[in-house]
């Protein structure tokens, strides 16, 4: 039974990597045409927006920076969220420095031995989120053509973001510890060395962020080519790919559904996370429904908004909903998105087992 188990374990990867294979052969100038996408994407917004943020949050914990910051402010992090004050400085990059820094920083704080594995579970389900960068101005000024829509939209995100933090401090009350952790200094002392370190560790994460945008923006493109509505792909877009689904949108859906595609993140940076999550020991289910529940919460926080500020849903006139509903192929793009879950699971399964 095992060698049978063990068989089809390795003919399932093979299984697709011929499908993959297949469709890179029958639709070479889509692949190509989808690389090129993603690396303008890449180049024009992703490069200029995270690598900064993820080269100060790499210095911020080496150089020892974090411990000042989080022992001025730590009541905070202990009122608010129910822990240590040595994880503010984490949540608040977690919240302004873009999907994969929060995650990245809270691995490091747990490696550290900074803070300890429920602790980094929790902070793993509520500090993955877009930089305001990323939000206002490319979201908000060059898609939308208003960056104070896409302050009303980083607002949602972010209240989302504090609610599921609250939230997660009272379905953990019975493993709470009473004391907080040590904190860990890992500065050499040397600026330079730390830097030096520091940017190199930006530079590698920028490209593996890099990297998974322009493989989701070849399947996406490819699968464009598929005899698929324009409704079923416009999901799969919005389900695989952030920036590719935020600009699918505009103009065509509301405001709080490009809100809720930021608060889902996408499968691409789902597997940009999913390092740190194996790092934390964070179960991957519990992540992605945090990531459904905050998608659901800012497209509900961002319709509140908009009531209050009427002036900001003006900024474009989406079409009707009723055409996007009636070109879904209900079937076939939830076969897709659950395919890419149960692909998402069984990576984070398997890399467990090795």
């Amino acid at each position: 039974m095992k060698l049978k188990a063990k068989a089809y374990g390795s003919v399932k990867p093979a299984i697709i990597a011929l499908a993959a294979a297949a469709m890179l052969l029958i639709f070479p100038a889509e692949a190509v045409a989808g690389i090129r996408s993603g690396l303008e994407a890449c180049l024009r917004t992703i490069i200029p927006s995270l690598f900064p943020f993820l080269v100060l949050s790499s210095y911020i914990v080496r150089s020892g920076a974090h411990e000042a910051c989080s022992r001025l402010l730590s009541p905070v992090s202990r009122f608010i969220f129910g822990l240590p004050g040595n994880t503010f400085g984490t949540i608040v990059m977690g919240f302004s420095g873009g999907y994969p820094v929060g995650a990245k920083m809270t691995a490091q704080l747990y490696e550290n031995g900074s803070i300890n594995k429920q602790q980094a579970q929790r902070m793993m389900l509520f500090c993955v989120n877009p930089g305001p960068a990323f939000v206002v101005s490319a979201v908000g000024y060059s898609m939308l053509g208003s960056a104070k829509t896409g302050a009303v939209i980083f607002a949602s995100l972010l209240g989302s973001s504090l609610i599921i933090g609250i939230l997660s401090r009272f379905a953990h009350l019975q493993n709470q510890p009473a004391a907080e952790v040590e904190l860990c200094r890992i500065s050499s002392g040397h600026s330079e060395s730390v830097l030096t370190d520091s940017v190199s560790d930006g530079a590698a994460c920028t490209v593996s962020v890099c990297t998974w945008i322009l493989l989701f923006a070849c399947l996406c493109s490819v699968i464009q080519a598929l005899p698929l509505s324009d409704g079923t792909m416009l999901l799969i877009r919005c389900a695989a790919e952030v920036t590719a689904g935020c600009e699918a949108c505009t103009g065509r859906l509301g405001i709080p559904v490009i809100a809720a595609i930021l608060g889902w993140g996408g499968f691409s940076v789902h597997f940009q996370v999913l390092p740190y999550l194996r790092k934390t020991s964070t179960q991957m289910s519990k992540y992605l429904a945090c990531r459904l529940i905050n998608s659901a919460l800012s497209a509900f926080i961002c319709g509140a908004l908009l009531r209050l500020f009427p002036d900001v849903s003006q900024v474009f006139a989406p079409s009707p909903y009723s055409a996007f509903v009636s070109s879904v192929s209900v079937p076939a793009a939830l076969s897709l998105i659950i395919a890419a879950i149960l692909l998402v699971l069984e990576v984070d399964m398997s890399r467990k087992m090795c």
